[in-house]
């Protein structure tokens, strides 16, 4: 008698472990698809109400002070500002980097290649702005924006025009 109780319980004891492993495996993946598709839709939700408070309420401070800081207008002209500055720092990079390699300075210890490479980059990037920024035909606002910025003309007003 012991031993066919005994058989009795080890041949269920597998499959009630094996449903109870499922049963709970099912509630866990239930769980975790309800929980990742309520943070969807809560991410849904804030990104649609900041987007929207973006609209309703306008650009941001610092935007608006750049804007008369800078002189700017339209927020379109200010965005193609910014992407110009955008377009010079990448060009600048790529720039530097095969400035660099061609004159063969990349074995350098890493402190002066360090400093060799802020120095180039520093050398490159106003030439480069006012390339790239007269292509986008901002090339007036960017000469007075470099003399501003190396203090060649400290006080005088950004170029009056849209």
């Amino acid at each position: 008698m012991y031993l066919v109780c005994n058989q009795a319980a080890t041949s269920q004891a597998p499959t009630l472990k094996a449903t109870l492993k499922a049963s709970l495996k099912a509630t866990l993946k239930a769980t975790l698809k309800a929980t990742l598709i309520a943070t969807y839709k809560a991410t849904l939700i804030a990104t649609y109400k900041s987007a929207c408070w973006w609209h309703l309420c306008g650009m941001p401070v610092w935007w608006q002070s750049l804007k008369k800081r800078w002189g700017v207008a339209s927020n379109a002209r200010m965005a193609k500002l910014w992407l110009v500055f955008a377009l010079c720092g990448s060009t600048t990079g790529i720039v530097g980097r095969y400035v660099l390699a061609y004159a063969g300075i990349d074995d350098l210890p890493l402190g002066l290649l360090i400093a060799t490479k802020l120095l180039l980059i520093t050398a490159i990037y106003p030439f480069i702005l006012l390339t790239i920024g007269t292509l986008a035909g901002e090339g007036r606002w960017y000469v007075w924006f470099l003399a501003k910025l190396y203090r060649i003309r400290r006080n005088s007003p950004p170029p009056n025009y849209p």
